[in-house]
């Protein structure tokens, strides 16, 4: 059957008749339905413009012509939907008492040490991001080997503080400048602990390289109420300071305010003779 409109004719606007007839028919009632809406609307007291009535700016009675299509607020985008993600938050460090049970077999002296054991001190949860670390005796080196066992223990090369660490083999006696034993326990939640070494002689601690700082051991080692040793905060402030230099910090300062007495006037007094010792350039004194 032969098409009565021709394409040509369709492209030139001659067509029949019926089909104009049938176009007007569908459109006359959206036009007007649009009339109608845009004279409301227009006519409605309101503060909104009539191009925002139509783009579904309106009130709630007179929600927009649009407002059909259902286009609300974009929702909320899921953190790294973009490919950015919201940087990373520090690690929480074990707990406390993840610590003791890794160290509650150990058969010598030992305790928590670092901002953790600062933390016990204040009975406070240790901060985010914090390292884990544990101070036992040098004197007890082969009660810490047997104790390593399967963590691979290394130390920093005194040599060359830039190489990498030295593997601990066969209970060889680490002496001075050696201070610390890197290790990684088989525990899942840790990554890292260092264990550092501390002098003693008889029943005090001394710090290293300047054996007129001493303290009873009863005193380095204080005991948290829920039973962990824990190193006492003024040998903790102490070796932040020699190590750092740090004593004009203002965190250091707050620390040494916030101790009891007898803690801060040990302190201060240790830093005297650690500086004295220092600025004579000389070793054991």
């Amino acid at each position: 059957m032969e098409d009565p409109v021709a394409t040509s004719q369709l492209l030139d606007g001659e067509f029949n008749g019926v089909y104009l007839h049938l176009l007007w028919f569908l459109a006359a009632p959206v036009l007007y339905l649009i009339a109608a809406w845009i004279h409301r609307q227009l006519n409605n007291p309101g503060e909104a413009t009539w191009v925002e009535k139509l783009l579904g700016g309106g009130d709630e009675e007179s929600p927009g012509f649009l407002s059909f299509l259902n286009v609300g607020e974009a929702p909320a985008l899921a953190p790294g939907a973009l490919g950015v993600s919201d940087p990373p938050q520090p690690k929480p460090p074990p707990k406390p008492s993840r610590v003791f049970e890794l160290f509650q077999h150990y058969p010598a002296p030992w305790a928590v040490a670092g901002e953790m054991a600062l933390s016990l001190h204040r009975n406070e949860a240790p901060a985010g991001g914090c390292d884990i670390e544990i101070a036992v005796l040098r004197r007890d080196h082969d009660a810490l080997w047997d104790h390593l066992v399967g963590w691979q223990p290394h130390y920093p090369d005194p040599a060359d503080k830039a190489a990498q660490p030295v593997p601990w083999r066969d209970a060889v006696p680490l002496g001075a400048p050696v201070n610390r034993v890197l290790t990684r326990p088989l525990a899942a939640d840790f990554k890292a602990l260092t264990v550092l070494l501390m002098e003693a002689d008889g029943s005090e601690w001394y710090l290293a390289g300047t054996p007129r700082v001493r303290l009873p051991l009863e005193r380095a080692i204080l005991t948290s109420p829920g039973g962990i040793p824990y190193l006492a905060p003024e040998i903790v402030l102490l070796g932040q300071a020699v190590r750092k230099q740090a004593t004009d910090d203002q965190e250091f300062k707050l620390s040494i305010t916030q101790l009891a007495e007898p803690h801060r006037d040990w302190l201060l007094l240790a830093l005297g003779i650690a500086a004295d010792g220092r600025d004579r350039t000389t070793g054991d004194e």
